[in-house]
């Protein structure tokens, strides 16, 4: 039974719904909510954002930092799944959309002038990059699918993504429409 006297507050209301936001845009053929929630809280992505925004970093340091992220959440998760299937499907680009997803929740909807919600990578799917490829004449063919980017592809792509949108990072989801 859960106990009634639970720290419960607007930051970690906020928390709560970004680890479900996060998990759920990377959820198809891949681990549950709790799973992506616990290795959130495991790297303590919370506390560490919280410092970063607090820092203004720049867009080089968000990078830097986001490249530390990502491979802890990667190896996280692998520690946590059982078999080699689940292990296979963790990659650097799906550990980018769920820090991309959490930071987009925490940060950019609620502050988007702060200095992290300007860095910040966007969400990267396939809509996205369809979309850029027919307005901006980049093609970008050559990447893999997002949920298969390694660091070294994802570093590449958030490079020729932030040509198109250096300044506000999140408006780059403008060219995001489903239709």
């Amino acid at each position: 039974m859960m106990s009634k006297n639970i720290n419960y507050d607007h930051a970690e209301h906020l928390h709560r719904f970004a680890c479900w936001t996060a998990a759920a845009a990377v959820r198809r053929a891949f681990v549950g909510n709790e799973v992506i929630a616990r290795v959130i809280e495991d790297i303590n992505l919370k506390q560490e954002l919280f410092e970063l925004k607090k820092a203004e970093p720049s867009a080089e340091k968000f990078d830097e930092k986001h490249k530390e992220y990502s491979n802890r959440l990667v190896t996280r998760l692998k520690e946590l799944l059982n078999s080699q299937a689940e292990k296979d499907k963790v990659t650097y680009g799906r550990a980018a959309k769920i820090i991309a997803v959490y930071i987009k929740t925490c940060y950019v909807i609620p502050d988007p002038e702060c200095a992290l919600s300007r860095v910040a990578h966007p969400p990267i799917d396939r809509i996205l990059l369809t979309n850029l490829s027919k307005c901006e004449k980049i093609n970008f063919d050559k990447f893999p699918a997002w949920t298969k980017l390694s660091p070294k592809e994802y570093v590449e792509l958030i490079k020729s993504l932030r040509r198109i949108e250096p300044d506000h990072f999140w408006k780059l989801e403008r060219y995001w429409q489903s239709h």
